[in-house]
């Protein structure tokens, strides 16, 4: 049973762990209410933020924590963009504001988006399982990341532990079909379809709903956008590995060395209750690949 004493985490007290569910002010009021997990669901110590993004705020480039009416969660408005492809950033400048209002939580943080829990116990075994990892290892030096799923991003895959460059059509689709969010951030859909033809891929890959990444990979992932002024539109000698969210995270891990990890324990307790939008990921692409299960 979930613990008495978290059911109203006071934001005065740091949090040792975090799960960041990633939203957008668009489907907040309606999709937030719909996942099915609050703060009072989650092991002691750990801390739930829904986030979300206005680039109109007078707070712009900062971040404001708030609550989430009439919810009591805790509710994180950044001053950037609230756009899908913007996701990446909204995920960093989260942990961000989390390492600067609280400084490092220890145990770790899990990102998560647009998905209804469906087994809390698992979900909170697994939170359990992830604190006790923390507080046996150094979670710096041990960085890791774990993955609903974890597969090949090509078939046949390229060789593993390796970065590749392949054609993605993701956004491109996702934006013919989301034409005012992409002209309200000045984007075009050739921009766009460039970007998809020099993407950088991974393998391994996490692909999915929801992920849990350690201290060690959380600062390794603000390193790596820091050191390109956290913009998606970045490019390494002409190739894009930033625009496309979790693939993103896949590419930085493996060009640091971190392991990424299949969780069956994240698979089994979350299921996928949208189709992409500004604030979540996993959409159309949540199984690419499905020859691979």
């Amino acid at each position: 049973m979930p613990s008495r004493a978290n059911k109203n985490m006071d934001q005065s007290i740091p949090p040792k762990g975090v799960v960041l569910k990633l939203s957008c002010r668009k489907f907040a009021a309606t999709r937030i209410p719909t996942t099915k997990l609050r703060q009072a669901d989650l092991p002691e110590g750990w801390m739930l933020v829904h986030v979300i993004a206005d680039p109109s705020a007078d707070f712009k480039d900062r971040h404001l924590f708030t609550k989430m009416p009439p919810l009591s969660d805790n509710l994180l408005i950044l001053g950037c963009e609230d756009s899908y492809i913007h996701l990446l950033k909204k995920l960093v400048r989260a942990m961000e504001a989390i390492w600067e209002r609280w400084g490092v939580p220890r145990w770790g943080v899990v990102r998560t988006s647009e998905v209804e829990f469906v087994d809390l116990p698992l979900f909170r075994m697994f939170l359990r399982e992830m604190q006790f990892q923390a507080e046996a290892l150094d979670p710096r030096a041990c960085a890791r990341v774990f993955g609903d799923r974890v597969v090949p991003s090509l078939n046949p895959p390229p060789q593993v532990n390796s970065l590749f460059l392949y054609q993605d059509t993701f956004m491109q689709e996702y934006y013919s079909r989301n034409l005012d969010e992409m002209r309200e951030y000045g984007m075009t859909l050739e921009q766009i379809r460039e970007m998809g033809e020099k993407h950088s891929g991974a393998n391994p890959g996490v692909v999915g709903k929801i992920m849990y990444l350690t201290v060690g990979a959380c600062e390794v992932l603000m390193e790596e956008f820091r050191a390109v002024n956290c913009d998606v539109f970045a490019s390494f000698g002409g190739v894009y590995p930033f625009f496309i969210e979790d693939n993103a995270i896949s590419v930085i891990m493996l060009r640091w060395g971190v392991p990424i990890v299949h969780s069956e324990m994240l698979l089994r307790c979350v299921r996928y209750i949208h189709g992409a939008s500004c604030g979540a990921s996993g959409g159309a692409r949540q199984n690419p690949h499905p020859e691979s299960g």
